[in-house]
């Protein structure tokens, strides 16, 4: 056994089947229980939630608005061109993200299956799929409609906030 195996083991185990299940159920954040705990969820909130992976998020998201988002006075007014540089934006943050993670945990194999729900591959040869390959099927959803959808919700908003009609 290595030690990546000890470390995973620490945390959940692995049917016969080879399925991983953690051996604590997931817990609410200390801001979810009752009675309150107000230690528990300073805690909470400065170690997990602001100093987590959410410190990483608010620069990304600081960055994209600061240098990717075109200004207040262009956004007045509809226009093809700020429309499709959002759409850019988001189709490369998405390529960027997600092309990064699959890299790393698909391509190169670099945890193994490690704290991997199940343990196989994704399917490459599946009626399941639209084009019977499970990544190319992600890849058709995500960046054909959920980035779409995603940067017409914000094109709409951010055209609402540079009109006024919300704040």
């Amino acid at each position: 056994m290595t030690a990546t195996r000890v470390e995973e083991a620490a945390f959940g185990h692995r049917s016969a089947k080879g399925e991983w299940s953690p051996l604590e159920p997931t817990q609410y954040a200390p801001v979810f229980v009752w009675p309150p705990r107000p230690a528990a969820f300073a805690k909470w909130l400065v170690r997990d939630y602001v100093l987590g992976q959410n410190l990483l998020y608010f620069v990304a998201a600081l960055i994209a608005w600061l240098y990717l988002t075109p200004s207040a006075s262009t956004l007045e007014s509809w226009g093809a061109g700020w429309v499709v540089a959002i759409l850019a934006r988001n189709l490369g943050v998405v390529l960027l993200l997600y092309g990064a993670l699959h890299l790393r945990l698909y391509v190169r194999k670099a945890q193994g299956d490690l704290f991997k729900f199940r343990a196989r591959d994704l399917k490459t040869d599946s009626p399941l799929f639209l084009f019977r390959n499970q990544t190319r099927d992600n890849m058709f959803w995500t960046l054909g409609f959920g980035v779409p959808i995603w940067t017409g919700f914000e094109c709409l908003m951010l055209w609402a906030h540079a009109n006024g009609n919300i704040t």
